[in-house]
């Protein structure tokens, strides 16, 4: 009795696509200064980087995030403080 109540309340989950993480330097600004984190291409990551990650907060779908996944959060951010300097 439980198997086949088992069998009719399970549903099919969709599976999320797969999100291929921008390349070293890459995020919100597409950086090319090779540092993870150097949204601004200036060469080091700063305030400025900070704040540009800062005015992404929760949105998703912007042009990269530096941890791959398609939200600006923590992770992002603890990614960005990493490579501070």
């Amino acid at each position: 009795m439980y198997s086949e109540w088992f069998m009719q309340s399970t549903a099919t989950v969709p599976i999320p696509p797969v999100v291929t993480p921008p390349p070293a330097g890459g995020g919100l600004g597409g950086g090319t200064s090779g540092k993870n984190g150097d949204l601004n291409n200036s060469g080091r990551v700063d305030i400025t980087d900070l704040s540009i990650l800062l005015s992404h907060w929760g949105q998703s779908n912007v042009l990269g995030t530096l941890d791959g996944n398609p939200i600006i959060n923590v992770n992002d951010l603890s990614i960005l403080l990493a490579n501070w300097g």
